[in-house]
Formats: structure tokens, C-alpha cells, sequence
């Protein structure tokens, strides 16, 4: 879970988080998950081809492309490079929804807490 750019707002607006995985079983139940809980997201594409979008020529990785291209793809893939290969990994892009808006202030909204406590609830209950 993280909000490294900003810029699934542009795609997404502040009612729905962004998910980006390459696994179909975690992309499923985080959905159900956050359907049951009120705390939706919406899946975004995660294709390969951009994983070189986190090349920097000044440093180790970068999390927003020179190109300005699929950058919330790019903030995941990043992710992607510390999580070990056999553990299932997911983005969860909040920039648009870790915060309530209102009347020029913003206060933390507490999500995707609803979304997180619900898919732990439903893998437990899968024990």
C-alpha cells in the first residue's frame, strides 16, 4: 500500500483506490474485499513492458517515469523490486482515497483500513 506519485487520482478520482497486481487470486479476493467493506478499489493494468519504467540514470530506481507514461504502473512495479519472487504482491495506490477533501482541508480518511481488515478476515476465515 502506498501513494508514491499521485497519479492514479487522474485515472481514478478520490472514491476508488487503484490495484495493481499480476496475481489473479490476490486481485480477486482484494476486490471482494473491498467490495463487502465499502472500501473499493479498481483494478489497473500491470504489463511487464513498464517494469523498465523504473530505470534511473542517476539512481538504483526511480518511481515516476522520465515519460510521464503509466505512472502508476511504474510507482508498482518499484514496489515490485522488494518483494521476494514467491510472495504475492499487490499495489494498492490511495493517493485518492487516503484523504476526505472537504471545504479546502484534508483529514486522513482511514482507508483502505476497512479493505485491509476485511481481506484479513476473509483469509482466516479460509483457514
Amino acid at each position: 500500500m502506498a501513494t508514491l506519485t499521485g497519479a492514479v487520482v487522474k485515472a481514478l478520482g478520490y472514491d476508488l483506490s487503484g490495484l495493481m497486481t499480476q496475481n489473479e487470486t490476490l486481485r480477486a479476493a482484494l476486490t471482494q474485499a473491498g467490495m463487502k467493506s465499502g472500501d473499493e478499489v479498481w483494478s489497473l493494468p500491470l504489463d511487464s513492458r513498464l517494469k523498465k519504467q523504473t530505470e534511473s540514470a542517476i539512481a538504483d530506481l526511480c518511481n515516476t517515469p522520465g515519460n510521464n507514461a503509466a505512472i502508476s504502473a511504474s510507482a508498482a512495479w518499484l514496489l515490485q523490486h522488494f518483494c521476494p519472487p514467491e510472495i504475492p504482491w499487490a499495489h494498492l495506490d490511495v493517493s485518492g482515497t487516503a484523504l476526505w477533501r472537504e471545504g479546502g482541508k484534508s483529514v486522513a480518511s482511514g482507508r483502505p483500513i476497512p479493505l485491509l481488515i476485511q481481506h484479513l478476515l476473509d483469509d482466516i476465515g479460509e483457514i
